[in-house]
């Protein structure tokens, strides 16, 4: 084997070499964790309900405070520290998913003649306003994980000359997490906006609506 040969067939193998190790190192390197998408989702006790009411309600766009409108999950680490988990998140911005939830509940509460979304053409002769200023999972206690849903609502008397707030109230659940897992986090959330809507129902009902 002559010399020039030789140092070829070095050169060759050691390209192959390195190829071989960054191939290698590609293959173990980890891939970047892919998002994963919840819904928080009131389950309202029974079925729906059956009357014989003529109000029409038309639930608007709940508004939902600047830190909480984003879809990531937020977590409040301290009194001053917050985050967004990039991650974990609702598979819809909050307050498209929030707002349905508020118009199914009612809509089967048997309380109004129909309950319509903010986008229907129809004439209301009620709407409802919320907004949402706290919507996160609070983890200052490492052991005792816990989510916060606080919401402003206002009820209003869409009859007469200019609309009449009939009732307002905010209303705030906070209820224990069994773990920080999103799964955990998720069914607390659903938990806590049942509480809120359950609450709303039953004080809609003592609301004067004429």
């Amino acid at each position: 084997m002559n010399r020039r040969f030789a140092v070829t067939l070095y050169a060759l193998g050691c390209s192959l070499f390195a190829v071989a190790v960054m191939a290698a190192g590609c293959s173990l390197k980890k891939q970047s964790p892919a998002k994963l998408r919840y819904l928080v989702e009131a389950q309202r006790p029974g079925g729906p309900a059956v009357s014989n009411a003529q109000d029409m309600l038309r639930v608007r766009n709940l508004q939902i405070a600047a830190p909480f409108e984003g879809r990531g999950f937020v977590y409040r680490n301290s009194d001053q520290n917050y985050e967004s988990d990039f991650y974990h998140e609702f598979l819809i911005a909050p307050q498209p998913m929030l707002t349905e939830q508020v118009r199914q509940w009612l809509s089967a509460s048997g309380r109004f003649r129909a309950v319509l979304d903010p986008a229907s053409k129809l004439d209301s002769t009620h709407s409802l306003e919320g907004n949402v200023t706290a919507f996160y999972a609070d983890f200052r206690e490492k052991a005792a994980p816990r989510v916060v849903l606080q919401i402003h609502f206002l009820f209003v008397n869409d009859l007469g000359a200019s609309p009449q707030i009939a009732f307002q109230k905010t209303y705030r659940q906070e209820i224990r997490a069994k773990t920080r897992s999103p799964e955990a986090l998720i069914g607390a959330w659903s938990s806590a906006l049942a509480e809120i809507l359950g609450d709303l129902d039953r004080d809609l009902a003592g609301a004067s609506v004429r």
